[in-house]
Order: C-alpha cells, then sequence, then structure tokens
C-alpha cells in the first residue's frame, strides 16, 4: 500500500511515502503523529490495487467403473492397498484406509491408517507407508500411489489422500523430481486415475517457495 500526502498550502506537487499496512491495520492512532512530523495538514490515503486477471485450473483425470478395467499393474496395486486397508486401526472413525506406494525399483510398500484416542496422533496411511519407504529405500522414489478407503463413514464418490497427506506426497514426488500418479477408490465405487500428485494440490507449498 502506498499512502499519498497531498499539502493543502505552500507545498510543491505530491510527496509519496510507503507506510506498512500492519501499521496502519492495527495502529491507526500512529497515523496523525506521522502526519505532524510530516508538516502536513491533510492527507489523502490511496490504495493502489493491481488490474485482476481471471485464471483457471484445468485438471485430467480417469474414471473407471471396476477393478478389471484397470491394467494388470494398476489393479495389482490397488489390490495391495485394499488388503492394507483390512489392518487398519480405525475404531473412532470407522474410516479404514490402505496405502500401497509402488518404487522406482519395484518394491511396493503398504501402510494403514492407524488412529489414537488423542487425535493429533493419528497416523494417515500415507504418511506411514512414506515413513517406512524412505527409511527402508531412503534414495528410491516413488512412482505411483494407491489408495484405498473402506467403511460406512467413507463418502462417495472418492476418497483421495487428505490436504497433510497430499504435501508429503508432493514433497517425496519433488524430492526426486518424480510426477507421482495417484490411483483412489472407496468401497466399491468408480475408481479415479491422477497422472500426478500435483493434480490434487496444483498450488501446493514447496521448495521453490523457500529458496
Amino acid at each position: 500500500m502506498e499512502v499519498c500526502f497531498l499539502p493543502t498550502e505552500g507545498g510543491r506537487g505530491v510527496s509519496t511515502h510507503k507506510i506498512p499496512f500492519y501499521l496502519i491495520h492495527n495502529h491507526p492512532t500512529t497515523i496523525p503523529p506521522i502526519l505532524k512530523i510530516l508538516r502536513y495538514k491533510t492527507a489523502q490515503i490511496l490504495t493502489f490495487n493491481p488490474m485482476s486477471e481471471s485464471r483457471s485450473i484445468h485438471i485430467d483425470y480417469q474414471v473407471v467403473s471396476q477393478l478389471a478395467d484397470l491394467s494388470q499393474d494398476d489393479k495389482s496395486l490397488l489390490n495391495q492397498a485394499i488388503e492394507a486397508s483390512k489392518l487398519a486401526y480405525a475404531p473412532y472413525s470407522n474410516f479404514h484406509v490402505g496405502c500401497a506406494l509402488r518404487l522406482a525399483n519395484g518394491e511396493v510398500i503398504n501402510g494403514s491408517n492407524q488412529e489414537n484416542a488423542a487425535y493429533t496422533v493419528c497416523q494417515c496411511a500415507e504418511r506411514g507407508a512414506l515413513g517406512y519407504a524412505s527409511a527402508k529405500y531412503p534414495d528410491v522414489a516413488v512412482v505411483e500411489v494407491a489408495v484405498y478407503a473402506r467403511g460406512a463413514a467413507v463418502t462417495k464418490p472418492v476418497a483421495t489422500p487428505c490436504g497433510v497427506c497430499r504435501q508429503a506426497l508432493l514433497e517425496y514426488a519433488d524430492r526426486f523430481d518424480q510426477t507421482m500418479r495417484i490411483i483412489a477408490q472407496c468401497n466399491d465405487s468408480s475408481i479415479y486415475l491422477f497422472n500426478s500428485i500435483r493434480d490434487l494440490l496444483p498450488l501446493g507449498f514447496s521448495k521453490s517457495n523457500l529458496i
């Protein structure tokens, strides 16, 4: 925000000074002393808003109606996620999630959600699997992820990774410069195929925001 001070008498032209927004917003009583110091009798505050620009985010994904319609590799990975969901510990939500990660070396790592009476201690299936993959194969990328959710509490049409898990998956994909395909299904619903984790988190936070 720019603040323009317009003198009412004896001035020449317009003097423009930048004042932090937080000062104006949180400490409005400080503005009069500032004006007094600048020796201007009146001031006009002008906010300059750049012309807005409408933009959109386009996501391509595929939906198949049943497991049999998948490729053999995708079917195998999703089946492992389905089996992993049976090992979930979810007595509070009854939201049982299984995850299967296919690594670049061909290995598959499974995980399931583990709940806790202290809710902040709960562990999602995706992050549990990522942690194990990173510990066992620290230098191997994850190229594909299958997530399966089951239970009466699971909503349709699809249950994708939560926001925190999306961020964790994005970090792992960026770490190895991978796109990371995502396969997702809940109960007996249609199966959703996403070409990249970035399709689920298009404006995710990454190291490029820090460096």
